[in-house]
């Protein structure tokens, strides 16, 4: 899988973006070059750019070793952007691992909690991950995004 990320250090924010098909040593590889980072900062917010994949093959397995040890820190927000079901199911997946692991990443918080959110949303809404994607829709997926992955 052909894969890119910036991190963003005036946003405090990790880009990442792939397209082809998305297996679990892929993911695997794109995590150790973004740990490795000299530029990474666990306390960064993250958001994952999933339009262009053609198919996301994730085993529920990896899912599960990597909600249980992630590579941000809680309060950083994670969200995924994504075209399809497939990648929205995968991230509900890991959310509710995520919970099993003891690594909060609670359902409903307060969405109106504090300057982090908001900050975030707008972050990714300046990002623009797709020319086919709409700011109007990416400030609407990332609302529902943030709801589920922002602590």
């Amino acid at each position: 899988m052909p894969a890119s990320y910036r991190i963003d250090p005036v946003r405090h924010t990790i880009f990442s973006r792939g397209w082809g098909v998305l297996v679990d040593e892929d993911l695997i590889t794109r995590r150790r070059h973004v740990a490795t980072d000299p530029s990474f900062d666990p306390a960064y917010d993250h958001v994952w750019n999933f339009l262009d994949f053609a198919s996301v093959q994730l085993s529920t397995e990896l899912l599960e070793r990597l909600a249980a040890v992630p590579l941000s820190h809680s309060p950083a927000c994670r969200a995924l952007v994504a075209a399809n079901g497939e990648a929205l199911k995968l991230a509900q997946l890991f959310t509710s691992y995520s919970v099993q692991a003891a690594r909060p990443v609670p359902g409903f918080p307060d969405f109106g909690r504090g300057p982090r959110v908001p900050r975030f949303l707008q972050a990714a809404v300046d990002w623009p991950p797709h020319p086919r994607l709409e700011v109007r829709q990416l400030r609407a997926f990332l609302s529902v995004a943030l709801i589920q992955l922002c602590p």
